[in-house]
């Protein structure tokens, strides 16, 4: 564990093998939901989640999990290249039991957050 979050609220920062093996599916649990449409969730953070059901198998046996994934994005100009726009992860945790759900204020379709990015920079 490392230390993670702010001054006033620190938290040990989590890295073990089930986070790890699942992070594998970032890539394409965000080429489904930008393909999809699909909503994602505001935090108060100015960074926004979206919550995946997965499948995990342990020892033979599949379960559906709930899988929180945080974003941000901006876009990026450089002279004499593509714009593009560049979406980070901040961090993904499927559902813990000491760990609090995230709560959104808003939602808002995907492609709408990534375009205005594109619009607004």
């Amino acid at each position: 564990m490392v230390p993670d979050g702010s001054r006033h609220h620190p938290r040990n920062r989590i890295f073990d093998q089930r986070r790890y093996t699942l992070s594998f599916g970032l890539v394409d649990c965000i080429d489904k939901l930008i393909a999809a449409s699909g909503e994602v969730h505001h935090s108060r953070h100015e960074n926004f989640f979206r919550v995946e059901t997965l499948e995990e198998t342990a020892d033979g046996v599949v379960t559906p999990i709930s899988y929180y994934i945080f974003m941000s994005a901006r876009k990026v100009t450089k002279p004499n290249q593509e714009k593009r726009i560049l979406i980070f992860v901040e961090s993904a945790y499927p559902d813990l039991p000491n760990v609090p759900s995230p709560h959104s204020h808003k939602n808002e379709a995907f492609v709408a957050v990534l375009g205005k990015k594109w619009v607004d920079g």
